[in-house]
């Protein structure tokens, strides 16, 4: 499986924009910030616990030096122990009931 630096595909920003990723180890350290409805993680391993690399924070909130996901695609990827995700208590409750 090809290693993937994620920080490697944000632009000076910090976002990562409408990119596909597919059979991919996701590695950081990273932690990433899904925006809107437009990205899709499907298939893909996290590491255990969620407690470990979900980080429940609030909705709206700006995350300075977080790397943003912007309609991206993650298939079949595997995201690596540096990488956390950074979402709102809702998404990470239902990210839970997924995982489990």
């Amino acid at each position: 499986m090809e290693k993937v630096r994620i920080t490697d595909h944000a632009d000076v920003a910090g976002i990562v924009r409408g990119q596909t990723f597919e059979d991919k180890e996701i590695v950081g350290p990273a932690v990433l910030v899904p925006v809107g409805e437009g990205n899709n993680l499907s298939g893909c391993l996290f590491p255990s616990p969620s407690e470990s690399f979900l980080w429940e924070t609030p909705a709206g909130l700006q995350k300075f030096g977080a790397v943003y996901l912007v309609d991206c695609t993650f298939h079949r990827c595997t995201f690596g122990p540096t990488i956390g995700l950074a979402v709102a208590p809702e998404q990470a409750q239902a990210m839970r009931a997924g995982l489990n």
